[in-house]
């Protein structure tokens, strides 16, 4: 049993874990024609997967460290200090990444520099990092509205440019096989005029119902 454990753990495909068993809601072949007991010993027995489990009442939940809530909507900057600007509710979201992007190299050779001159003071240097993280995974995800909206809109370009694409490529299909057709008629008429002595007109134009008159 324990060579088989390792086998498994040790597989570039490994099967799924045995307890996928108890899901199955008949009696389970195993593959030689035999069928499996369940729990009680007895066979031809109905199996009845377990309960799945009830759905979590608290809202909020910790993670490494971190509380993190089911509710949606943006979640909240997990520091004090505020290295973005707001200017009359707006926040220039490339022109605050690109500055804290820079940000984060100058407190990052920072921190390094105090390592290594002054290992006791990290403290506040890596503070000032995590601050910088903490705003730019912010705007990050305050972004991700804009970032939905977009590529919505580039999918149905793509799409819209697909479909005029294969419009244009019907319409010189179609052109190119009229023009076959004109020009295997054209050469069929003067085959046929030149054998008989006598021409005959073959109409390839589409005739054009005339126009009604009007209020009739």
């Amino acid at each position: 049993r324990r060579w088989a454990l390792a086998r498994m753990a040790t597989s570039t495909f490994p099967p799924p874990p045995r307890f996928y068993r108890l899901y199955a809601p008949t009696e389970v072949d195993d593959g030689a024609g035999r069928r499996e007991d369940d729990e009680r010993g007895e066979r031809g027995a109905v199996r009845r997967p377990p309960e799945p489990p009830e759905p979590p009442e608290a809202t909020e939940f910790e993670a490494f460290g971190l509380i993190y809530t089911l509710e949606d909507g943006l979640p909240p900057l997990r520091t004090d200090k505020v290295l973005f600007e707001v200017n009359d509710g707006r926040v220039d979201f490339k022109g605050e990444l690109l500055k804290l992007n820079k940000e984060i190299l100058y407190h990052y050779i920072d921190l390094i520099d105090v390592l290594a001159t002054r290992p006791g003071d990290y403290v506040h240097a890596l503070s000032d990092l995590d601050a910088v993280f903490q705003n730019t995974h912010y705007l990050l995800n305050a972004m991700r509205h804009f970032q939905a909206r977009a590529t919505l809109q580039h999918a149905l370009q793509t799409q819209i440019d697909e479909h005029r694409q294969a419009i244009e490529d019907l319409r010189n299909t179609v052109q190119k096989h009229r023009s076959e057709v004109l020009q295997s008629l054209q050469r069929l008429s003067t085959s046929m005029s030149t054998s008989d002595g006598m021409e005959v007109d073959l109409d390839v134009h589409p005739r054009v119902p005339p126009a009604s008159a009007e209020g009739s």
